[in-house]
Formats: structure tokens, sequence, C-alpha cells
């Protein structure tokens, strides 16, 4: 079977590490597949032999031209299957197939809230419209919760019955092994450490969890590192700033390897209002940190039982947050237990293995 997989970029991000994972563990004796990038950067390791079209760069709103590009690139590829990856791949690969006669089966990949994503309401409404005509033509959806099973069938009533649920597949060997190298900067030896990963985005709440920890801080010696960046960088700088935490609050921007600074963390912590399925919350438990997420949709609450292996607090709510971390940061048998019970689930859920057979059946009926 010849399998033709359109992602933007394998830049640092969920989305980009699932790509890299599933081009990685995929059986290549029975799948034929290759790549096509909207955008020329691969920071996440790919497989060897593995073609890669690339779209050639234009100006970056261009879309009529990159749907142009991208039935070029599908008619050279001509695939028996397509997935794309992300909600505006998922446009411009719609708009792409309509122009072909005999349009191969199309599998739409989404790993966000459907309803959101956007910089504002404007652009949500949008895209949410976007939506609706691309999806028309999609043969199967594919989502990585099984919240988002729901929430897209709320938003895209016509994804009713012809959606799966797979898991993202997880690598823990390979994460055990990356944790114990070197790591880029060492914790303080006087403080407990809270760790965060994330782009700086608005669905993840960062001006939440600078307020929450501003009070964790106050009651507790302690120090958050965050990894990630974006466009909300200049922001959550003035918020370090407002509560007086420059020398507490380390960005450490995206990380290369972060599973090396994660194995320091007494603590993960995740704020978000949204998600689809964290992988930075999977790949920190699977590391046997202890947790504090945001019950948000969707993921978190698939993954944590509320008390047995990390604590769900309600979005938006930073007294929630500020106490279940202390909670955790001052109860170290208390910590340690839950951050074992968490490893064991994660393990059994993402394990990489049982995921890709999933795929297997999932491509190769």
């Amino acid at each position: 079977m010849r399998l033709l997989i359109i992602s933007g970029r394998l830049g640092v991000g969920g989305a980009e590490r699932f790509v890299s994972n599933l081009l990685s563990f995929i059986d290549h004796s029975k799948i034929n597949t290759s790549l096509c990038l909207l955008e020329n950067r691969i920071d996440y390791p790919l497989p060897e032999k593995i073609p890669v079209s690339i779209l050639p760069a234009g100006k970056k709103k261009n879309y009529l031209q990159k749907i142009s590009y991208l039935h070029r690139v599908i008619e050279q590829n001509n695939p028996d299957v397509i997935i794309s990856n992300i909600a505006l791949v998922n446009r411009l690969t719609g708009a792409a197939l309509r122009k072909m006669v005999q349009p191969p089966y199309w599998i739409a990949r989404i790993g966000n809230h459907p309803a959101k994503g956007g910089r504002s309401w404007w652009r949500n409404r949008v895209n949410m419209y976007w939506d609706r005509y691309a999806y028309q033509s999609v043969d199967r959806f594919l989502v990585n919760s099984k919240g988002l099973l729901q929430g897209l069938a709320d938003v895209h009533p016509g994804s009713k019955g012809k959606t799966t649920v797979i898991y993202n597949p997880v690598d823990f060997q390979t994460l055990e092994e990356e944790s114990n190298l070197p790591p880029s900067c060492l914790r303080s030896p006087e403080k407990q450490l809270i760790i965060a990963v994330g782009r700086f985005h608005r669905q993840k709440r960062y001006d939440l969890m600078i307020r929450a920890f501003s009070e964790i801080r106050r009651q507790q010696q302690v120090e958050l590192w965050i990894c990630g960046d974006g466009y909300l960088r200049p922001q959550i700088e003035r918020d370090i700033n407002r509560y007086s935490l420059k020398n507490d609050v380390r960005l450490l921007g995206y990380a290369a390897n972060p599973f090396s600074l994660m194995r320091q963390a007494d603590l993960f912590l995740m704020t978000s209002d949204w998600e689809g399925m964290p992988n930075a919350l999977v790949e920190a438990m699977g590391l046997g940190i202890a947790a504090v997420a945001t019950d948000c949709e969707f993921g978190p609450g698939e993954i944590i039982e509320h008390e047995v292996n990390g604590l769900l607090a309600t979005p938006g709510n930073p007294e929630q947050i500020t106490a279940m971390s202390l909670d955790l940061l001052r109860n170290k048998e208390r910590r340690l237990t839950m951050a074992e019970k968490g490893k064991e689930r994660v393990r059994s859920l993402f394990n990489r293995e049982q995921i890709m057979r999933q795929w297997t059946d999932f491509l190769l009926p």
C-alpha cells in the first residue's frame, strides 16, 4: 500500500512528533510511505529512505499557490491513502483533492480542539467554515483522544460514524535513554523544581501558571522551568516581571532534549484551557514525574485518575493549581506514589508496540 503523509513541518510540537514517530515505527515492509511538508523544517528524526517532498516557499499565506503545489505532489506520488495532519494542512489537502478526478482515500487527523486554536474568535469562525467545506471529502477522521471523538462530532456532525481513535505512540525506551544524557542546565540544589513544556500559545494559559507559581513560590522554595517558545513570549516575560519572579522562572526555549530536563523535576505542571492529547504530559508521567494538570478538553482526564496517579484542577482556577502543587511538593511519599502509578498507566496506554499494531490494523484491515 502506498501511503502519503502530509504535514506542515517537522519542527517542535506534538503534531510534528506524532509524524516523526509514525514514520519511524510503521511497518515499512507492508506500507510504502512518503512524506510531504508545507515548510522546509525538519527537527525531529526521520528514518532513512523516506521520500520527502517540500512545497516551494512562496508567500506564507498564498494558500491558492500551496493548494496547486500540493495537488501536483499528490499526483506525482499517486498514493492509495493520504493522512493529513493538523487543521490547516487538512484544509489545504481537502482543496487539493477536490481538483482530482479519482482522489485517493483521505484520512484527516485532528489532534486538537476543532473549534479553537486561532488567535481570535473571528479567526476560529473562519476556520470552522473552511473546515466544513474541506471535510465534506474526508473518508475517515482520526483523533488522538476519546474526548476529541465527541468534541469533533459536536462541531462537525458529519464525522459521526467515520472517526477512529488511536493514541499517539511513545517510545519510552528512547525517552529513558535521552533523559539520562547530560542536561543543558541543572536545577538548584536548594529548591524544588516544577517543569512545564509547550508552545507559548494562549491555549496553554501560561498567564495562569505564572500567577499560580507566584503563590507557590511565596510558600515554598521552588523554581519553575518552561520549555517552549512562541508569539506570547513577551507577555510571559511581563508576567514574570510583574510578580517579581525573574530569579525563579527560567524560559528555556525549545529544548532539543527536554527529557533530561524533565528528569530533574519534582513536579510537571500543565494549565491548558484545551488540548487534544498532551504529549508532554504523557512523556513526563512516563518518566515517573508526578503531575498536576487542568481537567480540560481533551486528554488529561483520560490519562490521570484524580488522587490516584496525579491531580486534576479545574481549568482557569489558579487557586486549585496552587493548592494541588503545594500538596505534592510538601508530601514526598504521596508524590512518589502518584508518580509511580502514573508511570505504569501511561506506559500501558501509549506503549509503542501496542499502538503500532492498531495502526497496522487501521491501515491494512
